[in-house]
Formats: C-alpha cells, sequence, structure tokens
C-alpha cells in the first residue's frame, strides 16, 4: 500500500528581503502575495481569478480518449466558452504576469 502524505506549503521563496512559503490553496496564497505587497491587492485578487477561469477552462479541454487529431477541437465546440483561452496561445508567463503587477517583488 501506498500512503500519500499532504505538502503544505508546497515550497517556500526566499529573497533577500522576504520569504515567501506557498501554500496550495490560491485563496491563502493570494492572501500571503497581500501581505507582501498591499498596494497590489486587486491587481493580486483580479489575477488569481483569471488563474481559476484558466483552471477550467483546461479541464474542460483535457483530452479525452481516443485522443484524436481534433478531440481539442471538439472539446471547444462543446464547451463554447473555452474559445478565451485561444487568447493564450502566444503569451508569454512574463508578460502575463507583468499585466497584472507594479510591485517587482
Amino acid at each position: 500500500m501506498v500512503r500519500f502524505i499532504e505538502i503544505n506549503p508546497l515550497y517556500e521563496l526566499v529573497f533577500p528581503d522576504f520569504r515567501l512559503k506557498v501554500p496550495k490553496d490560491m485563496d491563502l496564497f493570494s492572501k500571503e502575495l497581500i501581505k507582501i505587497a498591499p498596494e497590489e491587492k486587486e491587481n493580486i485578487r483580479e489575477f488569481f481569478e483569471e488563474i481559476k477561469l484558466l483552471q477550467k477552462i483546461t479541464e474542460k479541454l483535457r483530452l479525452t480518449p481516443p485522443y484524436e487529431k481534433y478531440s481539442l477541437i471538439l472539446n471547444m465546440l462543446k464547451n463554447p466558452e473555452t474559445i478565451n483561452f485561444l487568447k493564450y496561445k502566444k503569451v508569454k508567463w512574463d508578460s502575463f504576469i507583468n499585466g497584472y503587477f507594479t510591485n517587482e517583488n
């Protein structure tokens, strides 16, 4: 029998000016970020709303057997709200983050 243990926090980031424990729960993580950069509170909230939306879309777009070439397109047709996912097609992570935050930390 394999016994799994929960890892929480997932990891800790150490910077010259502060440390940040990253919990697995996104809401707790956003609260930790707000402690570090309270002036970014609204941006942090919007960022995590977008991440949660992307997570939901990704779940709906998961390829299902028989993993056909067009299964992604079929999943998009079954779930029209996932079309918004295409706007992220060529977005790089640093550009995505920089679109939300002004605090360099």
